[in-house]
């Protein structure tokens, strides 16, 4: 027989990128692979993109740590949208206008802007091509794709913020099949990780419009280190003037993304849906 408990969660989403967020300070879970998948299944479960675990923090001054599952069960290092509404909950429980939220590889400074408005320093991007990480050094600070020409695709611009990306700049994101070029680019020999995907057009000066396929989840409509990949590459190419607005697909709130020339900071708000329980 195995032994269950019953679980505590919030449903919340940011741009309508959606998560299961357990407290696990207050539990002593054993979630594995199967059981993130039962969570996240729409028909069967709860439904999300993403299972978030807020664990005690792992070094002196930090608020506390966190742990994301994609649903299909794999850890990922990173995830922008859901780092704001755990930062959110985290701020309301003791009430905080601030907190620091230790995620794979760095701790992301958080503060409450005003209502469900949550901005987050999310630390430096890199675009050295081994923290990608790529499967050689191609040379130059994009990966050319020429079997897509055809739809309009050629440049992927690469860069890590926390978690791998990929950028490409189009007329029309709309008319990509996001399940079949999304994915094809993920699975890309070069990115032996595999990769997030965006696919990106300039609707302004500021303004960004952008689709995102996120390794392991699919299509999740929104994605906030996508916001973090596309707006920043966008500055770099001197195809925006920060603040930038990054808008996803049938959403009309927007995530804002800046830079002091060394951090990117990433600005928006968050929603929570319903509190229940679950025995896991």
């Amino acid at each position: 027989m195995t032994n269950t408990s019953r679980v505590i969660f919030e449903k919340m989403h940011a741009c309508g990128n959606d998560f299961i967020i357990i407290d696990a300070r207050k539990h002593n879970l054993n979630i594995d692979e199967n059981t993130i998948c039962k969570l996240s299944n729409r028909r069967t479960g709860i439904g999300c993109d993403q299972v978030i675990l807020i664990k005690d923090p792992l070094t002196h001054g930090s608020t506390a740590s966190m742990t994301i599952f994609n649903c299909d069960g794999g850890i990922v290092e990173a995830c922008g949208n859901a780092s704001r509404c755990v930062a959110s909950l985290l701020m309301k429980e003791s009430n905080l206008r601030s907190c620091s939220i230790e995620t794979c590889d760095r701790t992301l400074e958080c503060e409450c802007m005003s209502g469900n408005t949550i901005r987050i320093n999310m630390g430096q991007p890199s675009f050295m091509w081994s923290d990608i990480p790529l499967a050689y050094n191609p040379g130059e600070p994009y990966l050319t794709f020429n079997q897509f020409n055809d739809i309009g695709i050629s440049k992927g611009y690469y860069v890590n913020i926390g978690n791998p990306h990929c950028v490409f700049f189009i007329d029309n994101p709309d008319n990509i099949d996001l399940a079949t070029v999304g994915k094809a680019i993920e699975y890309d020999l070069m990115f032996p990780n595999h990769i997030n995907v965006e696919f990106v057009c300039v609707t302004s000066k500021h303004n960004l419009y952008a689709r995102v396929w996120e390794r392991g989840a699919g299509d999740t409509g929104a994605c906030g280190t996508g916001a973090c990949a596309s707006a920043i590459v966008a500055i770099q190419q001197n195809l925006v003037t920060q603040p930038v607005n990054v808008f996803f697909s049938k959403q009309d709130e927007a995530i804002i993304i800046e830079s002091d020339g060394t951090n990117i900071f990433m600005t928006g708000k968050i929603h929570h849906a319903f509190s229940g329980s679950v025995l896991i």
